[in-house]
């Protein structure tokens, strides 16, 4: 449920308080919002990238633009995975003493029944964008300095040339070798705010535990920086 009072916004709803519009909104108005604007967001950063490359040259992902894209996506990814990854689990209700069986409503907003096509379509379109956010995400970043990891590995300085700009602050705080920790500390932050929401609630708090202890032994013993 989510209301106007809501002490700790967790996603663009509850930041920009839309529900208190007078219109109630449900989880669905949340997921749609919640991924569509970054991607809109997205796609005029690339509209005006190009225009700047067709009338200046240069490179699109090389730009100022791109650069504080990346920024923005790598720090609110975690929140944005973590409502689309809400998606899951069914609570179970009793009918009522005047009625046999039981109903099926979603956690993250129990106006919402399960296994009717709205939740159908929300499950389908979350599906959708767990392959765009939580995972093409880091797929992407990788690739991304993967194509200048040469670059990266022979660079003078911490933040490299001019031309590594847009993908400095993915490596500039590890050494030279480790180019790709940046994205590797990503998937760390996306395990624990929403990967684990597919795991019952003991399971959750154990898996965490393990995967903080794992990172935090890895990175004294390797010694990543």
């Amino acid at each position: 449920m989510f209301y106007c009072s809501s002490p700790t916004p967790q996603n663009v709803i509850e930041v920009v308080h839309l529900d208190c519009l007078g219109t109630r909104v449900d989880f669905a108005y949340t997921l749609y919002a919640t991924t569509l604007i970054p991607l809109g967001a997205t796609a005029l950063v690339f509209l005006g990238e190009c225009v700047r490359v067709a009338i200046w040259k240069g490179h699109v992902v090389r730009g100022v633009g791109f650069k504080w894209l990346l920024i923005v996506v790598f720090f609110f990814l975690p929140a944005i995975s973590r409502v689309v990854t809400s998606y899951y689990g069914c609570d179970v209700f009793s009918a009522g003493d005047a009625y046999e069986g039981t109903e099926e409503y979603m956690q993250v907003d129990n106006s919402i029944a399960c296994g009717t096509k709205k939740h159908a379509s929300i499950v389908t379109y979350a599906t959708i964008m767990i392959a765009v956010f939580p995972v093409g995400t880091p797929c992407v970043m990788f690739l991304l300095l993967w194509s200048r990891a040469n670059d990266i590995r022979t660079r003078a300085t911490r933040d490299g040339d001019d031309t590594l700009a847009s993908l400095s602050f993915l490596f500039r705080m590890y050494d030279r070798k480790h180019w790709w920790m940046g994205v590797l500390d990503m998937i760390r932050r996306l395990c624990l705010g929403s990967i684990l929401l597919f795991l019952e609630a003991p399971s959750q708090v154990i898996a965490a535990i393990i995967l903080t202890l794992v990172a935090t032994v890895a990175c004294r013993v390797r010694n990543f920086f």
